[in-house]
């Protein structure tokens, strides 16, 4: 998009063919190639926001409770996205993974009775990217998911839990920022 726009713009900075063809005012405002080049970026920007998916977001506590909250609004952004049950299924056991891994961490954190999660997810035409947003104090779960080997006895039961999310989840990224918590994991409609 900015490539477009930069080499439209610079392009048509030394010519004046835009001004020639349409003339007046609007010939002299458009024969500067800066002004092409951004008109087309904004162009191509409100082009691609308008014709894609749009993300979709749930706010709540993070509780038990948000569990099935969670777990219903996954299974809506499968359906809007034509995905089958079984597909929808591992979005939705990568969810119920990824926030319970989120609340067993924030149990010896802070009062997680004033904790919020929220959920982004951006549906794609292959995929859907779940991100869980929480203020829970969690060790990194992308650290801990690459210490778990495929070979390792599996000796707890949140081992366990890890290798399910490894297994079914495409990508997993886990950052934190000042004690906020974001957990990104992408699901692909074939495994």
């Amino acid at each position: 998009m900015i490539g477009v726009a930069v080499a439209v713009g610079v392009g048509l900075q030394g010519s004046d063919v835009i001004g020639t063809v349409i003339g007046g005012a609007w010939g002299t405002l458009l024969s500067n190639g800066m002004m092409v080049g951004t008109l087309i970026a904004i162009s191509l920007t409100v082009y691609i926001e308008s014709s894609g998916r749009k993300r979709r977001r749930l706010e709540t506590a993070l509780n038990a409770e948000a569990l099935p909250q969670v777990d219903s609004f996954l299974v809506e952004i499968a359906e809007g996205s034509g995905w089958d049950e079984v597909a929808a299924n591992r979005l939705r056991l990568v969810g119920e993974e990824s926030l319970l891994s989120l609340m067993e961490e924030s149990e010896s954190g802070e009062d997680r009775s004033r904790s919020r999660l929220v959920v982004i997810a951006r549906p794609s035409a292959t995929s859907i990217e779940p991100q869980l947003r929480t203020s829970a104090d969690a060790q990194n779960l992308e650290d801990r998911l690459t210490f778990v080997s495929e070979r390792a006895p599996a000796t707890e039961e949140h081992t366990i839990s890890l290798r399910l999310l490894r297994h079914f989840a495409s990508t997993v990224r886990h950052r934190k920022y000042s004690g906020i918590d974001i957990v990104t994991v992408e699901v692909e409609r074939v495994p």
